[in-house]
């Protein structure tokens, strides 16, 4: 007995064949070379779309079809925020049964959705639907009155405990700000529960995979196309497909917490928790394929629009039962130099920033210096460059006036897959890796003003970062203790150490003979100065403070940084200027340990500047000794004795002193 399924999609296809307004007959007309006018008009990038769709007989894309959003009444007018959303899906449903009815028998639109046949995905708050087309699905979609543009489904590829310090989340968890009550969600490959940075922090998961299309099978549990049962937002651990482990190095970099003794201890909301939803299928690798071939691998993860919709939509529909601060996005592709607000995430990234929900997404890592990937490229979505723990841009980084904010994103050290390991973490870069230190941020900033808006977030942000220039633009590094002090309305202090620049450098008093003259400092929030050189012919000693010392007279003179609570690197140099320093000593190691040490002949009265930077840009205490060019006493020489002139009273003592 056949059962009901086939019956049905048999019924599904008949009527494909059947309710098409150009028959078998006039496919040769539809395959031609020009379009039909009203696909000219609809259809972005037509030609391109519609050549692929009339290559050869039988060829299918996925599409999505948008429509304008129906006229619903304000929220406030229902009964409940879910009687809201309950109408508006009724609304937008009621325009994509209208649309696929001319196609679909009468009342199988459900049915539809769950099958595999046309791969229909209907979105519930977007006016938009997902299917697989051939170019006379094409046709007759552009001629429905209803439909204002078709876009092809395209697919996006992954963006492939020193952070931390330098973005100030020390000083934010003192002040209680570390995400409590608040969520991150984070559409990637999922992220591993059982991983010890991350079974304490998954409260939700969700997955919207695709499968039949490109080569393309489904990672939810059961190969549906969708899931939100536990166990829906696993990565994947195969070691042989590309991209596994990526979803579980951006949540843990977001919001993971270590609860072993062994790897970082956090991630940037530390108290905060992920909602993780697998939005990337599985596909076959090798030429011809949508992932190319990949040296030592059989297959690759990648993700449709369309399943970043339903993503993104999930989300949405849990605002009203959990407070999510932002959304992470370290996905996308394409090289865009303007904003593409015609994208088909843009309505839902919308309606998520008017709920307050910040969209997170990774710049891309072409090296563009005037473009990003899509959908950073969307203006209400917060786009995130990658920047060097030294504060340069990292070289892999796209950058640019459509980049937002930036943040560290590379060598970040966090969990990651490697075989049924739940303890394994590694460093990793990418701006990838910068989203989530902004997606975490935005958790740790609400949970400290939890009315704060997202362009009030990003405008703290902004405006109390760190500058990092690079091909003509400058972004601004983010600080988070600072932007929660603006966003109370104080004023930040000082981003760096009162000696961070050259200008600013303390004066060291001369010791006194014999003695050692010790000061004290830090180099946490130091940067390098534009035009500063790399001490000891080290790029990456970049967190440097700067002393003076001028000695009293000639001779030895010793400095070093014992005592320090870092590994030192140390410089000394002359000159009244940065443009105009000439190297006298410098240091990274001394004496087997990690501190600096140097020792040369100084000349009295000669100003000797002193730099001193972290190893690697390790930042922490410092203790700065010096030794040499005491003051020679007056009366050091026999011929320069000092005469008591005045007895002393009977019986008393006249005391004198010096040095």
């Amino acid at each position: 007995m056949m059962s009901r399924g086939v019956v049905w999609r048999r019924r599904l296809l008949g009527a494909i064949a059947s309710g098409m307004l150009v028959s078998i007959g006039a496919m040769s007309a539809l395959a031609a070379d020009v379009a039909p006018a009203a696909v000219a008009q609809k259809v972005e990038n037509h030609d391109a779309l519609w050549s692929k769709l009339s290559a050869e007989p039988g060829a299918r894309l996925p599409v999505i079809v948008r429509f304008d959003m129906p006229s619903m009444p304000d929220a406030a007018a229902f009964a409940s925020p879910q009687a809201a959303d309950d109408a508006q899906t009724k609304a937008i449903r009621a325009v994509q049964e209208k649309i696929l009815g001319a196609v679909l028998p009468a009342g199988t639109l459900s049915s539809a959705a769950a099958s595999d046949e046309k791969n229909i995905k209907l979105m519930d708050f977007s006016p938009m639907f997902g299917i697989v087309a051939s170019a006379a699905d094409l046709a007759r979609f552009a001629a429905d009155p209803n439909v204002t543009m078709i876009q092809e489904d395209k697919l996006d590829k992954p963006y492939l405990a020193q952070s931390l310090p330098l973005i100030q989340m020390p000083q934010m968890y003192s002040a209680g700000a570390a995400g409590n009550n608040y969520r991150v969600a984070v559409l990637d490959t999922g992220g591993r529960r059982g991983h010890v940075f991350l079974s304490s922090r998954i409260i939700s998961e969700a997955c919207y995979n695709t499968s039949g299309v490109q080569g393309s099978s489904s990672r939810c549990p059961g190969g549906a196309s969708s899931s939100i049962a536990t166990g829906s937002g696993e990565d994947c651990t195969a070691s042989n497909i590309y991209g596994c482990g990526h979803g579980t190095h951006v949540a843990g970099t977001a919001a993971g917490f270590n609860t072993t003794g062994s790897g970082p201890a956090n991630g940037v909301a530390r108290d905060a928790r992920i909602i993780s939803i697998n939005v990337f299928s599985q596909f076959p690798a090798g030429a011809g394929t949508a992932c190319g071939s990949i040296p030592g691998y059989s297959q690759c993860v990648l993700t449709f629009n369309t399943d970043q919709i339903r993503g993104l939509e999930r989300v949405y529909a849990l605002r009203n039962s959990m407070n999510i601060a932002a959304v992470n996005m370290s996905l996308g592709g394409g090289a865009f130099s303007s904003h593409c607000d015609g994208d088909s995430r843009k309505p839902i990234i919308d309606q998520l920033r008017a709920a307050n929900i910040a969209t997170v997404i990774a710049a891309g890592n072409d090296g563009l210096s005037t473009q990003v990937g899509a959908p950073g490229c969307i203006s209400s979505a917060v786009t995130v460059g990658s920047t060097t723990k030294s504060d340069f841009r990292s070289g892999f980084s796209n950058w640019g006036s459509l980049v937002d904010i930036a943040a560290p994103g590379s060598d970040i050290n966090a969990s990651y897959i490697n075989g049924s390991s739940n303890t394994h973490f590694q460093s990793l870069s990418g701006t990838s890796m910068a989203s989530p230190h902004v997606a975490g941020a935005w958790a740790a900033l609400r949970s400290a003003h939890p009315t704060a808006t997202v362009s009030q977030i990003l405008s703290a942000l902004q405006s109390t970062g760190t500058n990092v220039s690079a091909a003509g633009t400058t972004l601004k590094r983010i600080n988070v203790n600072s932007a929660r002090i603006a966003l109370g309305g104080g004023t930040p202090p000082p981003t760096g150490p009162a000696n961070d620049n050259f200008a600013n450098r303390i004066t060291v008093a001369v010791p006194a003979p014999g003695a050692t003259r010790t000061v004290t400092g830090s180099n946490v929030g130091a940067t390098a100065e534009a035009g500063e050189p790399n001490h000891h012919g080290l790029s990456g000693a970049r967190t440097s403070v700067w002393w003076r010392y001028t000695p009293a007279t000639s001779g030895t003179i010793t400095i070093n940084t014992f005592g320090s609570g870092f590994d030192t690197v140390m410089a000394v140099y002359t000159g009244a200027s940065l443009g105009s320093l000439s190297t006298v000593a410098s240091n990274d190691d001394a004496g087997g340990g990690y501190q600096s040490s140097v020792s040369f002949s100084g000349v009295a009265g000669t100003q000797y500047q002193i730099a001193v930077a972290g190893y690697s840009n390790a930042t922490g205490a410092v203790t700065l000794n010096v030794q040499g060019g005491s003051a020679v006493p007056s009366n050091d020489n026999f011929a320069n004795a000092s005469t008591i002139s005045v007895l002393p009273a009977p019986g008393a003592v006249r005391g004198l002193t010096g040095a």
